[in-house]
């Protein structure tokens, strides 16, 4: 089923009818978002290898972060479709592993930092999705001494994107690291992190994939990019003959559909014809009937 996230305008093709936007199209630029924001420029007080690398042994990991971290996207919530971490800046040596079986979740949740329940489960929102795998990562990164913090290198792009809206509750990310993780050897680097109670990151561990239940919870969490698409909205504007919708290319993956309902007696169908692109934004030109004809245009994420 696909997630409906609005119903833009309601447009009737008649000249006295067309509702208009009062705001021209504006072209999005993805936004990095490091949390804790106070470790942007700034190296965290602790780090881990975990959960990327634990030898043979399987690792479920749940790391929140509070709401209040995520300003530049409120009110209207964002696309995230990557994350990236780095080095702890004490590094001596890189970084590197590969996991042969990784599966990485995000879901809303209304457990807070240091609030976890020990039950999996518990923590987990409504609106839970596979973003990554499961598959393998190979993750790496060269230390710089000296350098403080490190630069984030360590990408981890999504399968699928998730939309996440602060105002609905925190973000809780969800690891399951089937395969565990080779060992990069004496003395690796550790992915940065922060270790401090009360802050806006904690985290909920047990070292068996397979377990229903924390075997430790921390209030340390891993220094975490992520890299946001503002939500889309279209844009109506009213020419002489005919009515124009446009909206941004970016997130690329919504569809514009069309009904000549509203729920309950929607029937929605994908708008595939007619639609062209310049640059950053896409353009749907509607002639204007003389007989009237009423319809409703959304945007809607992938099913």
């Amino acid at each position: 089923m696909k997630a409906r996230l609005q119903i833009l305008w309601s447009v009737l093709i008649t000249v006295n009818s067309v509702r208009l936007a009062s705001d021209s199209i504006q072209a999005q630029s993805v936004l990095g978002i490091v949390v804790p924001n106070s470790r942007a420029s700034i190296d965290g007080t602790s780090g881990d290898t975990a959960p990327f690398v634990n030898g043979a042994t399987s690792v479920r990991w749940q790391q929140v972060y509070d709401a209040s971290q995520f300003l530049l996207i409120t009110p209207h919530g964002g696309w995230v479709g990557d994350i990236v971490f780095r080095l702890d800046g004490e590094c001596r040596n890189g970084f590197g592993t590969d996991v042969s079986s990784l599966q990485i979740n995000l879901s809303t949740t209304s457990k807070r930092p240091d609030g976890l329940s020990s039950t999996f489960a518990e923590n987990i929102g409504v609106d839970d999705r596979i973003v990554f795998g499961p598959g393998s990562l190979h993750l790496v990164q060269g230390c710089n001494p000296g350098t403080s913090p490190q630069l984030f290198v360590m990408l981890i792009p999504f399968t699928t994107p998730f939309y996440y809206n602060p105002t609905n509750g925190n973000l809780l990310m969800d690891i399951r690291n089937y395969s565990g993780g080779t060992d990069p050897g004496m003395d690796p680097g550790r992915i940065d992190g922060e270790l401090t109670t009360g802050d806006s990151v904690s985290q909920a561990v047990a070292f068996d994939v397979n377990a229903t239940s924390a075997l430790a919870r921390y209030s340390f969490g891993l220094v975490t990019l992520f890299y946001f698409w503002p939500n889309a909205e279209l844009t109506v504007l009213l020419q002489t003959n005919s009515v124009v919708l446009t909206w941004p290319t970016n997130p690329d993956f919504l569809v514009l559909e069309t009904s000549q309902n509203l729920p309950p007696q929607a029937q929605w169908k994908t708008v595939a014809a007619g639609i062209t692109q310049a640059g950053a934004v896409k353009t749907l030109t509607i002639p204007i009937e003389s007989t009237g004809k009423e319809a409703y245009f959304r945007l809607v994420s992938p099913p």
